[in-house]
Order: structure tokens, then C-alpha cells, then sequence
């Protein structure tokens, strides 16, 4: 098992950051919200503050097989 550096998540956020104002998305596998059925009970304003500490603004949308 490979263990991951501490500082790795927050040079992701950063690339984020950076690559988000020209429309280039940073992938990577981490915890979050996915915008599906089983969070419609999560106030909508909770969601929105969830969503603003996003680089692009929006929670995650599922690929559903396409």
C-alpha cells in the first residue's frame, strides 16, 4: 500500500484553482457529494455552501454508464 503525502490534496485544490477559470477540470478520486437521489433530503442551501468550496462550483454528477 503506497501511502500518500499530506501536501496531495491541496496541490490538487490548487491545480483546481488554477485550471478551473479556463474551463479545464482537474479529476481526481476523493470523498464528496454526488448530485443524485439519496441527498435530495440535504437542504438545498447546505448543498449550495457544499458547492461554493468547489473550484467549478457544483457537486459531482454521476456518469450513469454513458
Amino acid at each position: 500500500m503506497q501511502r500518500r503525502s499530506p501536501a496531495w490534496p491541496a496541490w490538487l485544490k490548487s491545480l483546481a484553482l488554477e485550471t478551473a477559470r479556463k474551463g479545464i477540470i482537474v479529476n481526481c478520486v476523493a470523498p464528496g457529494y454526488t448530485d443524485t437521489d439519496m441527498i435530495a433530503a440535504i437542504p438545498c442551501h447546505v448543498l449550495e455552501r457544499y458547492a461554493s468550496r468547489i473550484p467549478v462550483v457544483r457537486l459531482c454528477r454521476p456518469c450513469l454508464g454513458q
